[in-house]
């Protein structure tokens, strides 16, 4: 009886130490592509490599370190500056606090009535989307634009 519990203490313990192991590997591999999955150190050197591309390149401070990214970075999001995120994130991104606001102001103007909840529900869905797609859009090809016309290198390869 006392054989079988060490037995499975050890199994326990050559397979929590496998696990940890694999979780490295895979955590190596992703890191360099996903910039949600790096360690905070990796982003810090990441981060202040590429603000000072940007800075060198002549772009403005307020367009390579927006107050929102400065609020995500302060809170702790990962993010990379919006000149290294995709069109479709920075899209996202960009858009979703003004979706989220008109939906808010929409909500406002409203009447408080049960009958049309589903109406209501289905165009404040609609009020977000397009806001969202709107504006993000607009400034997802701002960055993109940019990005192309000063060459900046791929967050990956910083």
């Amino acid at each position: 009886m006392l054989r079988q519990k060490f037995c499975g203490a050890a199994m326990f313990l050559k397979n929590n130490q496998a696990d940890k192991q694999l979780s490295k590997n895979i955590y190596k591999i992703s890191a360099n592509r996903n910039w949600a999955l790096m360690r905070n150190e990796e982003f810090r050197r990441r981060l202040s490599a590429s603000l000072v591309i940007l800075q060198k390149n002549n772009i403005s401070e307020s367009s390579y370190s927006p107050p929102m990214y400065k609020l995500y970075w302060k809170i702790g999001f990962r993010l990379p500056p919006p000149h290294f995120l995709g069109f479709f994130s920075n899209m996202l991104i960009s858009g979703l606090p003004l979706g989220i606001s008109a939906v808010g102001l929409y909500m406002m103007g409203h009447e408080n009535s049960s009958v049309f909840i589903l109406q209501m529900m289905l165009e404040m869905l609609v009020v977000a989307l397009f806001f969202t797609v709107a504006w993000g859009s607009v400034v997802a090809m701002f960055y993109e634009r940019d990005r192309k016309r000063h060459q900046l290198p791929r967050w990956s390869s910083i």
